[in-house]
């Protein structure tokens, strides 16, 4: 569950030794109830039992209270398909079940065990899932969200460093595309050596057209306005960077009055 909890919400969980071994032990802790001399499923199988085992780790680390919760919810939903149920709110009486009475597992029977080894099969299958970068995690954000990172890349023989980088454009797999003085600058995957996600947030990546004449495209709001392609005289071409590099691009071409019609979106 922890691994699909990664898979699903793009981020790494099982990065520490501890972070197993604390997987571990919460997903059997329910059951230490035998220990402390409580009746079995009880108060150790409850919603707030797991808040409360599982908050000390949240002072450690946050993606170890995480992986905590988890395994130990792990842990209720199993036995919420066996015949007995769990009493997710005791003192409350009230049984909750995952399936429907025809699929419930009497514990310690064949079936409960055939469909428990269906499930260690199926994870140790899905622990080899490696985790998501940040680089990976980026190529899926961008593609439709403004990502702010920080980044290092070499080029040419050297390392170059961006404290906070915006990426305005990916092909989704290979290339990344961030704007620096105005200039669009595109960055293979080859070339990252090091790259963390700062901020998220929506962007509107709908495609506009203008028809403006190429000296326009010198104008500050094209600074950030990110070019797809372009028209000269019916003639389409595919482009990508900002503004300003498609009149630097052009301005040795064409006369600076000539009309030009430009697909673009907003990268601010």
């Amino acid at each position: 569950m922890v691994k699909i909890a990664e898979i699903a919400f793009l981020t790494s969980l099982l990065t520490s030794h501890l972070a197993w071994v604390v997987a571990s032990l919460f997903a059997v802790l329910p059951d230490f109830d035998y220990l402390i001399g409580l009746k079995h499923r009880t108060y150790t199988h409850t919603l707030y039992s797991a808040l409360i085992a599982t908050y000390p780790l949240i002072f450690i680390d946050l993606s170890l209270w995480i992986v905590g919760l988890i395994a130990y919810f792990s842990h209720l939903l199993g036995d919420m398909m066996t015949y007995s149920g769990v009493k997710l709110l005791y003192p409350i009486e009230t049984v909750y079940y995952l399936t429907p009475p025809s699929w419930r597992l009497r514990t310690g029977s064949s079936a409960e065990f055939f469909v428990l080894g269906i499930i260690l099969l199926a994870s140790v299958e899905i622990s080899y899932v490696e985790p998501v970068t940040e680089l990976e995690k980026a190529f899926r954000l961008s593609t439709e969200n403004g990502v702010a990172i920080s980044l290092s890349y070499f080029e040419n023989g050297a390392i170059y460093r961006l404290s906070h980088a915006k990426v305005v454009w990916t092909d989704g797999k290979n290339n990344i595309g961030i704007v620096q003085d105005g200039r669009f600058k595109k960055i293979s995957k080859s070339q990252i050596l090091d790259l963390k996600i700062l901020d998220v947030e929506d962007a509107d990546r709908n495609l506009d057209v203008v028809t403006t004449k190429v000296k326009s495209l010198k104008r500050s709001m094209w600074k950030h306005r990110i070019i797809i392609g372009y028209s000269v005289n019916e003639s389409y071409h595919d482009f990508t960077g900002t503004g300003f590099d498609l009149y630097r691009k052009l301005k040795n071409d064409y006369e600076e009055n000539v009309r030009i019609k430009v697909w673009f979106y907003e990268a601010r």
